[in-house]
């Protein structure tokens, strides 16, 4: 599928977290909050492969991050069943790690390697039973999952191997911070790490284990507060339009790939805003509750023997977050390739 269209299953988006119907997850773009969006969640698996899983989530709060991505948190509207499938293979309690809630905690530096991090290598801040803390030279994607070693200068311990989960990433002058918590530790791996952390205990010079207090992580600024959003990035152009009375049919030219068609039925409500914003646009939304679409219902549902069509709103818009054209129609967008350029 081709990433321009990718609102018609959604775009695809990192799995961080989630608690009970709510989901959060890294996106490439900024969404608009209370907006209704459609992703596909790409969830790590503990055999080291990702599936995907289609999801409706209105969004509730995001923030950027120092890559330039952001972390969203969103209330799951649409798709049951695959939530239903997340809550099963990813518990909840999994994805907040024992060390994010203030477990023992133990500072101790040795060499964290592995191809994912910047530099291959990282130096650890700290140890808890849920996972580490560690420095290195670059960000880590929030929610992506990593193969380390740990090159222990305990007298007598191999290097152990483990996956992990990056929780949170941040910058720090001129070196990075993150916070990995472990995926699904082996028996062998967790008795290591359980040794290696009461090896530490044993040997520092302080009675019961000492807690290294992290300032919090940064909480989403307030919507008057919040910096405008970066702009998005233009993705192909509105070549023409077509309505009558039966559907709006419109072509749109990706700068990546092939022209589509875009077949929308039964327009009640058409607004072409090219002369205003152009005709290169950025992204797509379907909006879930739309006045448009509410106020044309209820004059279709004060017509006798008439019932309230379903009715669906869209629109496409520029990089600055104009819209450039809009459409409600009766039903569901449907598309068709009409070939390379």
């Amino acid at each position: 599928m081709n990433a321009l269209f990718s609102y018609f299953h959604g775009p695809e988006v990192g799995y961080v977290d989630h608690a009970r119907e709510l989901v959060t997850f890294l996106s490439s773009s900024p969404p608009s909050e209370g907006s209704v969006k459609k992703v596909r969640l790409s969830v790590p698996a503990e055999n080291g492969n990702i599936y995907t899983l289609p999801l409706k989530v209105r969004i509730r709060t995001f923030r950027t991050v120092e890559t330039g991505e952001c972390v969203c948190q969103g209330e799951v509207v649409g798709g049951a069943e695959h939530l239903a499938r997340l809550q099963k293979d990813v518990p909840a309690a999994a994805c907040r790690e024992p060390f994010l809630r203030g477990s023992r905690r133990l500072p101790h530096r040795i060499r964290v390697l592995g191809r994912s991090l910047p530099g291959f290598h990282a130096i650890s801040v700290d140890f808890s039973p849920g996972g580490l803390q560690v420095e290195g030279l670059g960000t880590l994607a929030v929610g992506s999952a990593l193969h380390l070693t740990l090159d222990f200068d305990t007298p007598g311990m191999e290097p152990v191997q483990c996956r992990a989960r990056v929780s949170w990433c941040r910058q720090e002058g001129k070196e990075y911070r993150a916070g990995l918590a472990y995926m699904e530790l082996p028996a062998a791996v967790r008795a290591a790490l359980d040794h290696h952390l009461s090896f530490l205990e044993s040997t520092c010079a302080f009675s019961g284990p000492q807690r290294v207090q992290l300032p919090p992580e940064p909480e989403p600024l307030p919507p008057t507060a919040r910096p405008s959003p970066p702009p998005r990035s233009p993705e192909g152009t509105l070549e023409s339009c077509r309505i009558d009375d039966r559907e709006a049919i419109l072509v749109l030219r990706s700068w990546r790939g092939p022209c589509y068609e875009l077949r929308f039925p039964k327009p009640r409500v058409v607004r072409d805003q090219r002369g205003l914003a152009g005709s290169v646009f950025a992204d797509a939304l379907e909006l879930e509750d739309s006045r448009t679409a509410t106020a044309v219902r209820r004059r279709a549902s004060s017509i006798p023997l008439e019932d309230p069509p379903p009715l669906t709103h869209y629109q496409l818009i520029n990089d600055q977050g104009e819209v450039i054209f809009e459409v409600v129609c009766q039903g569901a967008a449907a598309q068709t390739r009409l070939g390379d350029p």
